[in-house]
């Protein structure tokens, strides 16, 4: 069984799928990659997978503003 493809325009947690990117092959394995837009603007190449599966939610900037209030306290 296939799994479902992404379709642009996809938003998951914070980012948006703009477009694919060329894959990347690791070994005998094709690596699907996409460009994101993360909800605070800046756009970075992400690996299709690891946005499906909750790995990345974020472009840095959720972790970002995490450690930033970790250092407040």
């Amino acid at each position: 069984m296939r799994k479902e493809p992404m379709e642009v325009g996809t938003k998951t947690h914070k980012l948006t799928l703009l477009e694919y990117d060329e894959p990347v092959w690791q070994g005998f394995k094709q690596i699907k990659r996409g460009v994101f837009e993360c909800e605070c603007g800046r756009v970075k190449t992400i690996i299709i997978h690891n946005v499906k599966s909750g790995c990345t939610k974020s472009c840095g900037c959720n972790y970002l503003s995490i450690d930033r209030t970790r250092k407040k306290k």
